[in-house]
């Protein structure tokens, strides 16, 4: 690491470079080398995978499966390599989708097997496929992650934003109010999303989420702090979006310019 490698790795071919990327991660993962590494095999000079990848590699870092969507430039580029004569390549292509959508290697290989063999590989059909293959993979990753969760929310006042699409960083912040709602069970029954019936939730359709619908049910929970919040007049649904260690997590902007989150965090050994 540290050395600038991309012009090494530009320089080899697409065949060289695919090999050169499984045996990093043979050999300093210890693993199979994970599907997605196939995506090395682009060999459009407007692509910039084996540049990006080098990147990684300079920077001491081989990159987990769920960021090698980073390396195209959004999503259509991916749905273009899968009807690709280069399986491999083709694969590599849909495990990025697969696993930015919080997926397996065992779902991607699932969705790419099933992408591939539809009767009509034009860009629009394969697209359509792909939007129905998403939406089960998030429900699976949020199936995986059932179980009782202790639901907290806390509230917080004079918050700053970095601007837009910054994330807003709350550990700079002590929170005005900060309570326990209690243990509510995740569970997911078909396309149904549940925690113990207290809320209506749902899964979007275009991110990794589990989504608060109506904000203002979190007042039915009647705790006395909560139900003197202006959650009423919260309109737009809210995201729990997934955080390390199996939490979900998710910002109201209330009305009164103060600032709540909501938590989910999993409790083991119940």
């Amino acid at each position: 690491s540290g050395r600038d490698i991309r012009g090494a790795v530009e320089a080899l071919s697409y065949g060289d470079r695919h090999e050169f990327g499984r045996r990093l991660y043979k050999n300093i993962k210890d693993r199979t080398p994970p599907a997605v590494v196939g995506l090395l095999r682009h060999r459009l000079q407007t692509s910039n995978v084996a540049s990006w990848f080098a990147q990684q590699v300079s920077e001491g870092t081989l990159p987990d499966a769920a960021l090698w969507v980073n390396a195209m430039n959004n999503e259509a580029e991916l749905l273009e390599l899968v009807p690709s004569s280069d399986e491999d390549l083709a694969i590599g292509a849909v495990a990025a989708m697969v696993a930015s959508a919080g997926g397996d290697e065992r779902a991607a290989i699932g969705v790419a097997r099933a992408l591939r063999r539809l009767p009509d590989q034009s860009p629009g059909s394969i697209a359509s496929e792909w939007q129905t293959a998403r939406q089960m993979v998030y429900r699976q990753r949020i199936k995986n992650a059932s179980g009782p969760y202790r639901m907290s929310i806390a509230v917080y006042e004079g918050v700053v934003s970095m601007g837009p699409g910054q994330p807003i960083d709350l550990s700079r912040y002590e929170p005005v109010i900060d309570v326990s709602l209690g243990m509510v069970p995740l569970t997911v029954d078909g396309d149904q999303v549940n925690l113990g019936g207290a809320l209506t939730l749902a899964i979007p359709n275009d991110h990794l989420a589990i989504q608060l619908v109506k904000p203002s049910e979190i007042k039915n929970l009647s705790h006395p702090e909560v139900t003197r919040l202006p959650l009423e007049q919260v309109i737009e649904p809210v995201d729990l979006l997934p955080e390390l260690g199996g939490v979900w997590r998710g910002m109201i902007p209330l009305p009164d310019g103060r600032l709540a989150e909501l938590s989910l965090e999993p409790l083991t050994g119940i």
